[in-house]
C-alpha cells in the first residue's frame, strides 16, 4: 500500500513537521513540510516554504496538515497543481465538530478533490477521521471510537462533473467543475493574498531565551 505518515523529522538542521509519502515498495517519492505553525508549535518546528503535490500510482495528491486547513489558499493552491486526493493529518479541528467537519467538506468542495482526514484520539479534539468526496459529502467516518480502520472504494476517473446539457456545461464546452473553475477564476483580483502580512506578533527565536520561556510556560500550564 501506499502510505502517508506525519512525524517530526529533521533537515538541514532544523525539525519539521512533515508528512512523508510512502510507495507500495517502502521508498519515500515525495515529501510535504508543514506550512503554517501554530504558535505553540514554534518552540519545536520550523515552517515549511513549499506547497508541492505528489505522483502516486493511484493518482496525484496533496498533503494539509493540521492547522493547515484553516487557510482556503493552501486548498486553492493543491487544487490548481492538479491534487486528486489531499491527505489531512490532525490532531482535531480546534473548534467546534459542527463548523470542524463543514470546513472539511468546504475545502473539498471547493477544490473538486477527496479529502481524507486522519485525526489521533483524543476525546478533548473535536474531530473524526473521515473520507470526503468532491462534492463535500462524508463517505464515511470512524466516529469517536479508538483502533478504527475506515475504507471506502473510490473512482478517480468519476470527474466532478455536470451533465453535458447543463447550461453551464454548454456555453464553456466544459462540463468538469475543477476545468470550468480554473477558466473563470481571475487571479488580477486576487492581489491581496500575496500581499506581505500588516500585523505579525513578536516570537523568541530558539536559544536559551525561548528555552526558559517555554519551561515557564509549560509549568504555568500544568499548574493551571
Amino acid at each position: 500500500m501506499n502510505i502517508v505518515a506525519c512525524y517530526y523529522k529533521p533537515a538541514g538542521g532544523k525539525i519539521y513537521n512533515t508528512s512523508s509519502v510512502f510507495d507500495r515498495r517502502g521508498n519515500i517519492v515525495g515529501e510535504y513540510r508543514k506550512t503554517h505553525l501554530p504558535s505553540f508549535e514554534l518552540f519545536q518546528v520550523a515552517a515549511g516554504n513549499e506547497v508541492n503535490t505528489i505522483d502516486l500510482d493511484i493518482g496525484r495528491i496533496g498533503v494539509m496538515t493540521c492547522y493547515d486547513i484553516s487557510f482556503p489558499s493552501l486548498g486553492e493552491a493543491l487544487a490548481l497543481q492538479g491534487a486528486e486526493i489531499v491527505f489531512h493529518p490532525t490532531y482535531g479541528y480546534g473548534w467546534v465538530e459542527s463548523v470542524g467537519e463543514a470546513t472539511l467538506r468546504t475545502r473539498a468542495n471547493d477544490g473538486s478533490y477527496y479529502l481524507v482526514t486522519s485525526k489521533s484520539y483524543a476525546y478533548k479534539a473535536a474531530g473524526k477521521s473521515s473520507i470526503i468526496d468532491p462534492w463535500g459529502h462524508v463517505l464515511a467516518d470512524a466516529a469517536y471510537e479508538p483502533n478504527v480502520v475506515i475504507t471506502r472504494q473510490i473512482d478517480l476517473d468519476r470527474k466532478k462533473a455536470q451533465p453535458d446539457s447543463y447550461v453551464l456545461s454548454v456555453l464553456t464546452g466544459h462540463s468538469d467543475m475543477r476545468t470550468r473553475y480554473i477558466c473563470e477564476r481571475r487571479p488580477e483580483l486576487y492581489g491581496s493574498l500575496t500581499e506581505k502580512n500588516a500585523q505579525t506578533f513578536d516570537f523568541l527565536p530558539p536559544g536559551p531565551a525561548q528555552d526558559e520561556y517555554r519551561d515557564k510556560l509549560v509549568k504555568g500550564i500544568y499548574h493551571w
